[in-house]
């Protein structure tokens, strides 16, 4: 299994749209992608591969702040979504 991993502290530079077309690029190839969105000052890649309605109810801050909280009491569901049709692979996106 092939692991590949970036990382960009680039704001407003097209970060976001070059990480979905390489995700769906690499999901129809066949392969399983995790996007995780740290840029909490303007996450979008979820609306860029998302329907309105598949968006995930919380973000990953949320889960930080809440996950030493209430631990057992989070479903992990709420934080992440599945995009729907993208070829024979998948991309899950935090």
């Amino acid at each position: 299994m092939q692991t590949r991993s970036g990382f960009t502290k680039a704001l407003g530079a097209g970060c976001s749209t070059a990480l979905a077309n390489f995700a769906a690029q690499r999901a129809c190839a066949g392969e399983r992608v995790v996007i995780i969105d740290l840029d909490l000052a303007a996450s979008g890649i979820g609306q860029l591969l998302l329907k309105p309605d598949e968006m995930p109810e919380y973000g990953v801050a949320d889960y930080w702040l809440e996950c030493p909280l209430v631990n057992s009491a989070l479903r992990l569901s709420d934080y992440y979504a599945r995009v729907s049709s993208i070829g024979e692979g998948e991309i899950f996106v935090f």
